[in-house]
């Protein structure tokens, strides 16, 4: 049952990338792989029961860390149980620090296919939100992000009735706009690439959170300092990048959604970096 499990989540992936003839072989039969790539990795460990998925397990580094993506060949893929579907509420957060380069660059993409999807990330420079289907831009910043400072980005879709978006940067709401989206839920999540070979980012990536409701804004602001609390039941995906090592990035949400560095290939994974960001977050309140 554990095996027939790995390959009815992997399967669209050999399928897909077995098209795009520019990757390595090894990137192909590691897509069939990667779930096991994990104990034999440095710093990580991965355990299951017989009929439940494989559960990594890996340390935490000494200091908050957070991932470095060239904007080149480095990405992660992420589960996507129990994820928003484009239409419906949700918010998307993060702190990024942008290194330059022009074109988009995606951050955070949750897409079906090419048939639905959003993406936060960067465009020319400015922070913006865009359609993974048609490429339309729904939000983005007047201003450019200043190149290498560390920034705080969400974005709010309130869904119905006011299918109202909203862009913020460091708690400062940038843009709004009434966004239409499709009802599809995402089958795959990305973080700094759009499918592991496109809209690559190049940057600094920390604190990334996928939530199935719309944060307030003072929530927002209160989520750029607070550790998120794993049993809120709206937040679906929640990556630190703390581990010390290994292929992967735990999903501290509860919910599973681990992250697989490049599939476990070394010369496609985001490295570990130091963040700037571990002085200024305090725990989340404990009360439930």
């Amino acid at each position: 049952m554990l095996g027939m499990h790995l390959v009815e989540i992997d399967i669209v992936r050999v399928l897909r990338l077995f098209t795009q003839r520019d990757r390595p072989l090894q990137m192909r039969v590691t897509w069939i792989v990667a779930g096991s790539l994990c104990g034999a990795a440095a710093g990580c460990s991965q355990t299951a029961t017989m009929g439940e998925p494989l559960t990594p397990q890996a340390a935490d580094a000494a200091d908050d860390m957070a991932l470095a993506f060239d904007g080149e060949k480095s990405y992660a893929s992420t589960g996507t149980a129990a994820f928003p579907f484009a239409g419906a509420p949700q918010t998307l957060s993060c702190w990024l620090a942008y290194d330059g380069g022009g074109g988009s660059q995606s951050v955070l993409a949750l897409h079906r296919d090419f048939d639905s999807g959003v993406q936060l990330g960067v465009r020319d420079g400015q922070l913006a939100v865009w359609r993974s289907d048609t490429a339309e831009s729904l939000l983005a910043a007047e201003e450019p992000l200043a190149i290498a400072d560390w920034h705080h980005a969400a974005y709010v879709y309130e869904g119905e009735p006011s299918r109202i978006g909203r862009l913020y940067i460091d708690g400062d709401e940038v843009a709004q706009a009434p966004v239409e989206m499709t009802e599809r839920t995402p089958s795959s999540g990305w973080l700094g690439t759009v499918d592991g070979t496109r809209e690559l980012f190049r940057g600094r990536l920390d604190e990334v959170r996928v939530w199935t409701a719309a944060r307030t804004p003072s929530e927002v602001v209160e989520d750029m300092t607070r550790i998120a609390p794993a049993r809120d039941r709206a937040l679906v995906a929640y990556f630190t990048f703390d581990e010390a090592g290994g292929p992967w990035a735990l999903d501290r949400s509860g919910r599973g959604n681990h992250a697989v560095l490049g599939d476990g290939v070394a010369d496609y994974m985001p490295r570990r970096v130091a963040s700037a960001l571990g002085g200024s977050r305090r725990a989340a309140d404990q009360d439930p």
